[in-house]
């Protein structure tokens, strides 16, 4: 049986408004679901600032990581010193890119 697409779309409209109604009406008698709504709205506003705030800081840890290279052709950094710092810069890039990464998981 074929049914027109004009009728399954009134009536997907129909149930959605059914739907929102109930919710509206759910919402009125039990504010803790209002609540929860408004604190998880809270929560990723406080996401999305604080993955502003890591990629600000991803940013100046490339511009130093430049510079720390560009001491190291200039000899004003010894290899050897260059090298205990590149492995801790290494350990920062992995970390910082991790809760970049866990933050986009989270408000994906």
């Amino acid at each position: 049986m074929v049914f027109p697409i004009l009728n399954l779309s009134q009536a997907f409209s129909k149930l959605s408004n059914v739907i929102m109604k109930d919710l509206y009406q759910l919402e009125a008698e039990a504010p803790i679901l209002r609540q929860t709504i408004e604190l998880y709205k809270e929560f990723c506003v406080y996401l999305q600032e604080k993955l502003g705030l890591l990629i600000d800081a991803s940013a100046k840890f490339e511009v130093l990581k430049m510079l720390f290279r560009v001491a190291r052709d200039l000899k004003m950094l010894d290899n050897k010193k260059y090298l205990s710092l590149e492995t801790r810069i290494q350990e920062i890039g992995k970390m910082l890119g991790g809760w970049m990464r866990s933050l986009n998981l989270k408000t994906a």
